[in-house]
């Protein structure tokens, strides 16, 4: 009983599963698109060195498997996909407030992504080159987009209308 209680004090969502599965579907759309797409472009240079700088651009899928490794650096955006995922598992439970916080603390994370602009990253294996950010691709900016869909779709989750609460018993015994 304290369940049915607690539920029906807060009111039911008239965002309805439906539309939380589509708005979810559209976000992992944007986010598998990222994945398939270049998303940073590295300049690797030799220190000491006349030779000009090399080019390597980092796919999102690259990224997703190795970007793990940027927290040796100093670099959590890599921690927003794992909260990016609780975000949409909150979102399709229907449970606002977590889905905001969660959505919220997977933007901020991921905004450490323009911090890689700052840091100098070994270009090879034996540490000898050394690799700096130069741009942002398409996919790092799908991957911002999919996090700013889930914290937009949040806010609808948590500001969309709820259905009447049903009657008191006592207000009933009244009438």
């Amino acid at each position: 009983m304290p369940d049915q209680q607690s539920s029906h004090q807060s009111g039911k969502s008239k965002l309805t599963l439906r539309v939380r599965l589509i708005l979810t579907a559209v976000i992992i759309l944007i986010y598998g698109a990222a994945c398939c797409c270049p998303a940073l472009v590295f300049s690797r240079y030799y220190p000491g060195n006349d030779s000009p700088p090399g080019t390597d651009a980092w796919f999102g899928l690259a990224i997703l498997g190795l970007g793990w490794m940027s927290l040796f650096f100093g670099c959590v955006a890599w921690l927003a996909n794992i909260l990016l995922l609780l975000a949409l598992l909150f979102f399709l439970m229907g449970w606002r407030w977590l889905t905001v916080i969660s959505s919220g603390l997977t933007l901020l994370l991921s905004l450490d992504t323009f911090r890689l602009f700052l840091i100098e990253w070994p270009g090879d294996e034996g540490g000898v080159a050394r690799a700096s950010l130069q741009t942002l691709q398409p996919g790092a900016w799908l991957w911002l987009a999919s996090i700013g869909v889930t914290f937009v779709s949040a806010w609808i989750l948590l500001l969309a209308p709820r259905s009447a609460l049903p009657p008191v018993p006592s207000e009933l015994a009244t009438k």
